[in-house]
């Protein structure tokens, strides 16, 4: 009586196993590339991230205060879920070659634990993937939140194409204060010819002398925006894979500082240069 027991029991296993493995081993696949295409999402934007985040505690002067605080919180958190969806993944992974495997074997060895490997697949199927996915999800409602804190505080992280990129705006902008600058001097050369025709004499010397200095200014402008334009050049020519950060409290590199120092000399000079406009009209007597 026990033989004819364990007989029906046996073939039972084996016809489950012959059945089963042909038909699930379609539905594994799309299951594991489903997973792994969520693994590859949430995993290919942490190693970013990553990348990013970890350089930028290096440059701030304040990694233990806001906002960096916030961010390193969130970052952590990040971490463990990007390590969660692998882990379901490859959870999913491990019983999934065990049933590929079944699958390609001709006879099944151990019946009894087949069939239980089956059961467990048959319950890893169900619950692995909504895990993957809810911590999918947690992942880059945490990915806004961080991306939220840092537009709020401008941390952002520029590369050589991208400086360079910003100091050609800036050229464009002072070539054209340029231009502006040289018409204030044609207008008020322009002036003097009128005004004063014989180009001598103590008052035209007066009159001229802001029409001087605004030449003079002109000339530096000139100059600053020539350096302006070195620095351009040094940025297109720089390491494609450095990045420089900017936010509160992260340490300035010395190339950015150089060109920032240049755009305020820039401004102070187109002041000085708007000034002399003004003192040279202010001058002329009104007609």
């Amino acid at each position: 009586m026990r033989s004819l027991f364990v007989i029906p029991l046996f073939l039972l296993c084996s016809c489950v196993i012959r059945i089963a493995t042909t038909e699930i081993i379609l539905e594994a696949d799309k299951t594991r590339v489903a997973m792994m295409r969520t693994e590859s999402d949430v995993y290919g934007d942490f190693f970013q991230l990553r990348i990013f985040h970890s350089d930028l505690m290096q440059v701030t002067n304040t990694p233990d205060q806001i906002p960096y605080t916030s961010l390193d919180s969130l970052f952590g958190k990040m971490r463990l879920l990007a390590d969660e969806v692998i882990t379901r993944r490859m959870q999913y992974d491990s019983v999934y070659k065990k049933v590929k495997s079944l699958s390609e074997a001709e006879k099944p060895k151990k019946s009894a634990e087949n069939l239980k490997l089956l059961h467990q697949y048959d319950s890893l199927k169900i619950e692995l993937p909504p895990i993957q996915s809810k911590s999918s999800i947690t992942y880059f409602e945490l990915r806004k939140e961080y991306d939220a804190i840092k537009s709020s505080y401008g941390i952002k992280r520029l590369g050589m194409e991208d400086l360079a990129a910003l100091t050609n705006e800036k050229v464009i902008v002072w070539l054209d204060s340029l231009e502006e600058v040289g018409r204030m001097v044609g207008k008020e050369k322009q002036d003097l010819r009128q005004r004063y025709p014989s180009q001598k004499g103590t008052e035209f010397f007066q009159a001229y002398q802001p029409v001087s200095m605004l030449e003079a200014k002109m000339k530096d402008i000139e100059s600053m925006i020539a350096q302006l334009q070195n620095s351009q050049s040094r940025f297109e020519e720089g390491n494609k894979q450095d990045f420089i950060y900017f936010g509160p409290n992260i340490r300035a590199r010395l190339e950015v500082q150089a060109t920032d120092n240049i755009v305020s000399a820039l401004a102070l000079a187109m002041s000085e240069c708007r000034k002399l406009e003004t003192d040279y009209w202010s001058y002329k007597p009104k007609r």
